[in-house]
């Protein structure tokens, strides 16, 4: 799921491998504070929060703690953490909002 995300990077018009280039060095880790939307992450953070919103989403808690990159206290809020950050991308994946600053 997380080459997905990058896929998506890719339809809306960035140059995943001249970016990735770029980003190789950033972390796939990430938390998700209320205050930022997928924008200001990273592509490789970007990608990861894509990738880990639908194991949450379709898998639950239990497999999300196993697989997902994300570094924070995961309680009863974690999902509405989600929607909050992934708000854009989730309401229409072609708002160009939702793209990596």
């Amino acid at each position: 799921m997380h080459e997905i995300g990058h896929v998506w990077q890719h339809q809306m018009g960035v140059n995943v491998r001249t970016r990735g280039l770029v980003s190789w060095a950033s972390s796939y880790e990430y938390s998700l504070p209320g205050e930022k939307d997928l924008a200001d992450y990273s592509l490789e953070q970007q990608a990861s929060i894509i990738a880990d919103y639908y194991v949450l989403a379709n898998f639950g808690v239990n497999v999300f703690i196993q697989q997902s990159t994300f570094k924070g206290i995961i309680g009863p809020d974690l999902r509405d953490k989600y929607n909050n950050t992934l708000k854009y991308f989730l309401a229409s994946p072609a708002n160009k909002r939702s793209l990596w600053k």
